[in-house]
This record gives C-alpha cells, sequence and structure tokens, in this order.
C-alpha cells in the first residue's frame, strides 16, 4: 500500500483533480475486495491491516496535495516579496518593513550604497551585461551583510542604489564595515562575459534615535540629499525626535498574505498609471506624426504656386468618402496618411515640367508618371507605412485597368487607391493651373459621374456623390 500511494502521487501530477480522486477511490476499492478474495482463500490478516491498506492510498493522495499547496504557498510569497533577478527584497516590501521598524521607535541604522558610475557602464554595457552586473553586485552585497550582521534586510531602491537596514549595532561597526566594502570593491573586477569592469560606490549612513517616530520616506529623502550634498566617501546623519501627525497604520509586514493582496494592489495602480502615460505619450506621439506630414505636404506643394493646399484637400474629400463607404478607425488613419503623402514623388520631377504652361511632350509625360514610384522609394524604409503605400501610389490607377504605374484594375487596386483617385481629379479640375482655368463644381462632379467604371469605381463615385450632395445641403 506504501508504494500505491506513491503511485498515485505520481497520478496526481498527470491528472485534474477529479480524476485523480477517483482513481484513489478505485484503488480503496480494489484494496477491499482483495482482502475479500483472500479470505475465500482462507488467508486471513487482522482488521487492523484491512483498514490501514483501504485508507493509505486515500491519505498518500491528501498528503501530496497538502504538502505540495505549503510548498507553492511558500513560493508564492517569495515571489511577492523577492525580486526575481537579484533575490534582495522587492522596494515596496523593503519599505514596509522599514515602516514598521520605525512604529516601533527602536534605533536603527540605514545604509544606502550607490553605484557612482552606474550611468557610464549603462552606456558602454549592453541590456543583458547591466542585468548580470546588477545580479552579481547584489549577490556580492548580500553575503558581506549577512556575514556582519544579524538583523539586516537589503533591497533595490533604484537601478543604481541599494538600501540597507540594520538593528543592534554599532556606529563604529557599520562605519568599519564600510569602509572596508568601499575599499574591496575597488578591487573587484565583474566578469560580463568577455569584459570586465570596475564599479565605484558611494555609501551614506542614517541614524534613527529610539524617540524617532517619523516615516519611512525620510531615510529615502535624506539618503538622497546626503548623495547630492556631501563629497565625502561616506556621509552620515542623524534623525532626531520630532513631532509628526498621527499615521494610519500600514498594513503589517508579518502577515504576507496581506502584503501580497496590498502589493497586487499597488501593482495594479502602477500598471494603471503606466498604461495611462503610455496612452498619453501615443496620442501626443500621433499627433506629432500627423503634424509632421502635413508639414510635408505643404512643402511638397509649395514646390508648385499652382498645387498649394493640393494635398490636404485631397485629403479632406478622401476622408469624407471613407466615412461614408463606412471604414474603420484604422482604415481611415491610413487613408488620411495616404492622402497627405501621394504626390511625395513629385518632389523628384523638375519644376519646369509641373508648371509647364502648354502641352506635355512625351518624355515629359512620361517623367511625370514615375512620381508614384519615386514616392513609393521615399516611403519603403518606413515599415510602419506598408498598408499607406499602395494607396499613396496607386492614385492613378483606371478601374478599367488604363491608368498607371502598374496598369491595375478593379478590387486589384487597393480601395485607399481608388478612393484617392477620385478625389485627386476633383481637386486637380477645380483647381487652376498653368495649362487652363479650375472648372466649376458642377462641371468636374460631371466628369467624374462620366469616368464611372472606367476610370473611377462606381462605389467610390456613388459615396463621392453623396459626399457632394451633403455639402450642397449644408450651403
Amino acid at each position: 500500500e506504501f508504494f500505491i500511494g506513491f503511485f498515485i502521487i505520481f497520478i496526481n501530477k498527470e491528472l485534474n483533480f477529479f480524476l485523480s480522486s477517483l482513481f484513489s477511490f478505485f484503488l480503496m476499492a480494489l484494496s477491499y475486495f482483495s482482502f475479500i478474495y483472500l479470505r475465500s482463500k482462507d488467508i486471513t490478516l487482522p482488521y487492523f491491516t484491512i483498514l490501514f491498506s483501504g485508507t493509505t492510498a486515500y491519505a498518500s493522495y491528501n498528503l501530496y496535495k497538502y504538502t505540495n499547496l505549503i510548498y507553492m504557498g511558500n513560493r508564492l510569497k517569495n515571489q511577492a516579496i523577492r525580486d526575481p533577478l537579484t533575490g534582495l527584497y522587492t522596494r515596496r516590501f523593503f519599505l514596509l518593513q522599514l515602516d514598521e521598524k520605525v512604529k516601533l521607535g527602536q534605533s536603527l541604522f540605514f545604509v544606502g550604497l550607490r553605484i557612482v558610475n552606474y550611468q557610464r557602464l549603462s552606456m558602454d554595457l549592453s541590456f543583458d551585461e547591466i542585468k548580470l552586473l546588477v545580479k552579481h553586485f547584489s549577490s556580492y552585497l548580500k553575503a558581506k551583510v549577512d556575514s556582519n550582521f544579524k538583523k539586516a534586510s537589503i533591497s533595490g531602491l533604484a537601478t543604481d542604489t541599494l538600501g540597507v537596514f540594520v538593528e543592534g549595532e554599532k556606529m563604529e561597526n557599520i562605519g568599519v564595515f564600510l569602509k572596508d566594502l568601499l575599499k574591496e570593491s575597488k578591487d573587484i573586477e565583474w566578469e560580463l562575459g568577455s569584459k570586465k569592469i570596475v564599479t565605484t560606490l558611494r555609501a551614506c549612513i542614517i541614524f534613527k534615535t529610539e524617540g524617532y517616530t517619523g516615516k519611512k520616506c525620510d531615510f529615502v529623502y535624506q539618503m538622497e540629499s546626503l548623495f547630492k550634498t556631501t563629497e565625502n566617501e561616506i556621509g552620515i546623519e542623524e534623525l532626531e525626535e520630532v513631532e509628526v501627525e498621527e499615521q494610519e497604520r500600514t498594513v503589517n509586514y508579518r502577515d504576507i498574505l496581506d502584503f501580497i493582496a496590498y502589493d497586487w494592489e499597488e501593482r495594479n495602480k502602477d500598471l494603471e498609471s503606466a498604461l495611462s502615460e503610455v496612452l498619453g505619450t501615443n496620442q501626443r506621439l500621433e499627433k506629432l506624426n500627423l503634424g509632421t506630414l502635413t508639414a510635408l505636404a505643404r512643402a511638397i506643394d509649395a514646390k508648385s504656386p499652382w498645387t498649394a493646399g493640393h494635398s490636404e484637400r485631397v485629403t479632406e474629400m478622401a476622408d469624407k468618402i471613407g466615412h461614408t463607404l463606412g471604414l474603420t478607425h484604422d482604415e481611415l488613419k491610413d487613408l488620411h496618411k495616404a492622402g497627405l503623402l501621394h504626390d511625395i514623388g513629385k518632389i523628384g520631377i523638375p519644376a519646369e515640367i509641373l508648371d509647364k504652361p502648354g502641352k506635355l511632350t512625351d518624355e515629359e509625360y512620361r517623367i511625370i508618371t514615375e512620381h508614384p514610384r519615386k514616392g513609393e522609394r521615399i516611403l519603403n524604409p518606413i515599415e510602419d507605412y506598408a498598408r499607406v503605400i499602395p494607396m499613396a501610389m496607386q492614385h492613378h490607377e483606371w478601374f478599367n485597368g488604363e491608368g498607371y504605374p502598374d496598369n491595375l484594375a478593379g478590387e486589384d487596386i487597393s480601395l485607399g487607391g481608388r478612393i484617392l483617385a477620385v478625389a485627386d481629379v476633383f481637386d486637380a479640375l477645380t483647381s487652376d493651373r498653368p495649362y487652363r482655368s479650375g472648372m466649376t463644381t458642377e462641371t468636374a462632379v460631371q466628369i467624374i459621374k462620366d469616368g464611372s467604371g472606367t476610370q473611377f469605381d462606381p462605389k467610390v463615385v456613388e459615396a463621392f456623390l453623396k459626399v457632394m450632395a451633403e455639402q450642397e445641403i449644408d450651403k
């Protein structure tokens, strides 16, 4: 039965709770009927043996579950209060411990250690090398502290700063410890793969008198102040008794489960705050991006006095057609960018061709038709514009396949390209050009209607006509 119990433990690793329990009961029944069979063969056993064998399998299973639960609980606690990289206490748990010690009113020493050349090292080393340095240095410091002090806690307060609070020691002992530590650290070369580096340390000691009942943040604030104001390798400050307002007691760090709940709540708050900052940053970047694209579109149009404002007007009309067609928010954003950039390739077209008052020669027309390709080459390095580029370069394709540069037809042309084709032609027809005056809105609309099914997508033309009708109603 003992071996059966171990077999059940193995089974429980592979099966869920219901199946493993069912299997346990099956073994119990098997044991019971085995004894009945032995009895039929005139083999007798004590009743205690029958009872023991019948319960051993089930007891083994529950013992395993209970032991595993304790193990997982301790593992969860350690993950909540210790940094996975360094093995030191997390900053939040360390400060809660410190807060508890402060409120007890006992004297203690708070020691801050800072890697002075960390900023330079962070520029010279890779991210993985920096992580390895922090891990090695933290392990080294923990070993030194544990070997010198009986009651001490360590935590990483920042990427370049570690905090230690020590109880039941004398100032002289801590001073000697820090002097030896700073001296010894100068001779240590940390091996980071193929590199060897040396760290430079500074330290500070903050002594809390027995009557001081301030806040944990006083220590951190005083540490930062000492690092900024003192030029000595070791700065020393004493926090004396002060009168403070009655504070609400924080979570008791001794109750680890309370701390885990508190820590999760605080982490959620930090995460929400970080997400809010990221969303705000993304919105600012999006505005900056669109502002940059608008400025670029104006720079393109400014190459010729005849095309001033063309890209923005095309974009505005394309946005309206897109809304009418029911495009999604992301599709409309891509269409907007494509509208601003659809003529970017004209940067590479000579001004004398763009501003020529007469009819273009075949060679000049060929050069003009190259501007979608030039635009594609300009935009290709921008990976985020993978969906925008086809729209921008296809605004001269015809629905019947007679356009340029690729003679695409029908739905082989992107929807954005088909929308821009209508918006681009409408603005070109209604604007003055060096070879003609701008047409009336009615004439331009009729030309686009006549081009439905040949030059333009009928579905897009229909949406365009709805936009024009709505504008007429607004007028």
